[in-house]
């Protein structure tokens, strides 16, 4: 897979030409030392300082590389004033070492991009005093600490060199991160004192193992700001990562034929579940599961942090919905007032990452009582030029978030229309996990596609039963893809088409091969979805039956229903359809990202229907015929979800107004479908739905309602169809 090039590579591309071009001339093993050289010299020249005022230090004595290369800090300094971007954050982007791909994906490792360190940077109250102390726990080659220092001091050259030399610390494990911190600071003022200064709170440790300790002689009280971006990576090892790491090229969910090179794994995982064990004595809020490093230093964070004192951080989205982060959210909201979310996707070219991907920026103030106020949330995009602004804000009071949501996981509503609209779905329904509740689901993972891979068959065997992946479950269809040819993530699947109840499967597993827990299971029918997801993607909820005689993969959870077998397909049915609705889907989008977990499902709220009740039984007939497998018109189709759609609208006390907003967050339906004259894309999906709404359930014109009528009736005129997936339509259509 291939990630989009991150903006600031792209600006910076001229003068990294220039770098790699004069170093040409300097043998590869001093290349390193050599391009430090020529930064160092790119900064006293922006700062108007000598450069011997950086070479106080162990690096004093490395041989000169730059006596050649005396014009090439000059022209590089032009190039850096062309990019748009303050020399001083450009020197610290480019003072970081290359990763390749594995190495950032091991090392958690994201760079700061300039536009998301004057972001938070912004945030950061302006309040200058003779022992204001300001860190960096994971500075890396400072570029948050500039961004402070040049947003903290108002352009004045007397603040910001009190804020170099007394205020801003740091601490990284790598000196050559702290070497480009140095020079990147250093370009911001001309006094060889406060470079000196400055140098000596930049610290070469371990953040988590010395904490607090380690700056008793700086701040003995803690700190009055503490910034940070830190790693975003579990502390785990992988024989995928470990063998990509040491140069096997393969892929994702490939076959292990390297065994021979796995032998050093072994000592990196002791290592690894030693130094785990040294954090666990330090830090009480991390939950259950593997440890992850944004957890541990937004836990570092808050205890550095002097009561009054203000922590700005950028963490991966699933801080704020995350199950393994409930106590850590716990004690977060508890001791800060001001709380402020921003949320961010990467749609602005932050990291070399998929571009759905979400992350957010955390700043909150430090109390002593009980914190006040509402938690604010609002999500960012880019301003025009290399700017980013947050729209508007919404206030998510405490007390109705511990009400509605009591693990506090935030849900992600863009204006105060969609939070009126969460909070009605959430005061209608009841949540599935409600144990008065009429669902009681048992969840299972029934077959693990890595342990158990040894079992797995090629080819039908007897006695063997076809295994189901998450990529061939979509709603109602639980077999909407066949597998062709490969493995792993090169796996090649196509649209199964029109016969659906055909399988075709890339496994198959013999019967008694099959673990303890889906000896029983797989012989039973019973609802299962794909975990994996998107909430950006044209639907995330999907959702099908599983007919006895199949057994899932991990990436396919399994549920019965209430333990009644009597009536289980009843609750199956009615499950399906409310779980495939529109309205369940734009819950879980608020709460969910790249995964369906049981965590996020039981905290979702049901519409208020009793499976065996005359509604119950409506909605589980209409499932019945989706996931019946018999070939059906696909406009047949299209009205039987229309109606369980506006049905399950109607029993959260909805009408056709709160359809169209809720609609609004489904921009990727009807892709593959006609499009009416002078319009960009086909709204078959929307025009149906909204005119069926309309009519059982009002609440719009009648203007309105004609409209939609006319849509419907001209699009199908064009052989668009309703409620088609996207990805799976072929060349046999509909």
């Amino acid at each position: 897979m291939s990630y989009p090039r991150p903006l600031e590579v792209e600006l910076l591309e001229p003068a990294e030409t220039l770098i790699e071009n004069a170093l040409r001339t300097v043998i590869p093993t001093r290349r390193s030392v050599a391009r430090f050289q020529i930064l160092e010299a790119t900064a006293a020249k922006i700062g108007g300082f000598p450069l011997r005022a950086l070479r106080f230090t162990k690096n004093s004595q490395e041989p000169d590389y730059i006596a050649p290369l005396t014009d090439v800090p000059g022209l590089l300094l032009s190039a850096l004033f062309k990019t748009g971007i303050h020399p001083s954050l450009c020197l610290a982007i480019l003072s970081r070492p290359r990763l390749y791909a594995m190495e950032r994906r091991s090392q958690g490792v994201y760079h700061t991009d300039f536009r998301l360190a004057q972001y938070l940077a912004s945030r950061l109250r302006k309040r200058i005093k003779v022992d204001l102390r300001l860190i960096d726990p994971a500075c890396g080659t400072g570029i948050l600490l500039v961004a402070s220092a040049l947003h903290l001091s108002d352009n004045s050259k007397r603040l910001r060199d009190h804020l170099l030399a007394d205020i801003l610390c740091g601490m990284d494990l790598s000196p050559l991160a702290l070497r480009g911190a140095r020079l990147s600071l250093a370009s911001l003022t001309n006094d060889g004192c406060v470079i000196k200064s400055m140098s000596s709170r930049l610290r070469q440790g371990d953040s988590l193992l010395s904490g607090l300790e380690a700056w008793k002689d700086i701040a003995p009280g803690g700190f009055d700001v503490v910034v940070g971006n830190p790693p975003w990576e579990k502390l785990r090892l992988t024989r995928h990562e470990w063998l990509k790491a040491n140069g096997v090229k393969r892929h994702y969910g490939g076959e292990y034929v390297t065994e021979s090179l796995l032998t050093g794994i072994h000592v990196q995982r002791n290592r690894m579940s030693q130094y785990m064990k040294s954090l666990q004595s330090k830090y009480n809020l991390q939950g259950n599961g593997e440890h992850d490093l944004y957890k541990l230093f937004l836990e570092l964070s808050l205890c550095m942090a002097r009561p009054g004192g203000e922590v700005a951080i950028l963490l991966p989205g699933g801080f704020i919905r995350s199950q393994g982060t409930t106590a850590l959210r716990a004690s977060t909201f508890g001791l800060c007032s001001r709380v402020t979310l921003t949320v961010f996707d990467n749609k602005a070219r932050f990291f070399q990452i998929d571009s759905r991907f979400k992350f957010l920026l955390l700043s909150g103030s430090l109390q002593n009582g009980h914190p006040d106020g509402g938690i604010s949330l609002s999500f960012a995009s880019p301003s025009n030029g290399h700017g980013v602004h947050a729209g508007t804000s919404v206030v998510i009071p405490r007390d109705t978030l511990t009400r509605l949501r009591p693990n506090l996981s935030i849900p992600e509503v863009r204006t105060s229309s969609e939070w009126k609209l969460f909070l009605h779905f959430a005061g209608r329904g009841r949540l599935l996990r409600d144990p008065d509740g009429p669902w009681r689901p048992k969840f299972m993972r029934e077959v693990d596609m890595t342990q158990d891979k040894p079992c797995f068959l090629q080819q039908p065997d007897q006695g063997a039963v076809p295994l189901i992946e998450g990529r061939m479950v979509h709603q109602y269809q639980f077999s909407a893809k066949r597998y062709v040819s490969g493995t792993g993530r090169r796996a090649l699947w196509l649209p199964n088409g029109k016969a659906m109840e055909k399988v075709h499967p890339q496994f198959y597993i013999a019967v008694e091969k099959l673990p303890p827990q889906a000896q029983d299971r797989f012989r039973l029918n019973r609802a299962g979805f794909c975990d994996i997801t998107g909430q950006t993607n044209e639907r995330t909820m999907l959702a099908s039956r599983i007919p006895s005689g199949m057994v899932c993969g991990n990436k396919v959870p399994t549920l019965l229903f209430n333990g009644d077998l009597r009536n289980q397909q009843l609750y199956i049915d009615s499950w399906l359809a409310i779980v495939n609705s529109f309205c369940f889907d734009w819950l879980l989008r608020r709460v969910a990202t790249t995964s369906v977990n049981y965590f996020l499902l039981l905290d979702l709220p049901m519409p208020p229907i009793q499976p065996r009740s005359k509604e119950g039984e409506k909605l589980a007939c209409l499932s019945a015929q989706l996931s019946s497998g018999k070939n059906m018109d696909g406009w047949k189709r299209a009205e039987i979800r229309a109606e369980i759609d506006w049905r399950v609208l109607s029993a959260f006390g909805c009408d056709a107004k709160t359809m169209e907003l809720l609609l609004g967050d489904f921009p990727l339906l009807d892709r593959s479908q006609p499009v009416l004259p002078g319009e960009a894309r086909s709204t078959i999906t929307k025009d149906l739905l909204l005119l069926r709404t309309a009519q059982h359930l009002g609440g719009v014109s009648k203007s309105q309602v004609n409209q939609w009528e006319e849509r419907v009736a001209k699009a199908k005129a064009l052989g668009a169809v309703a409620y088609i997936p996207s990805h799976l339509v072929t060349n046999s259509r509909h």
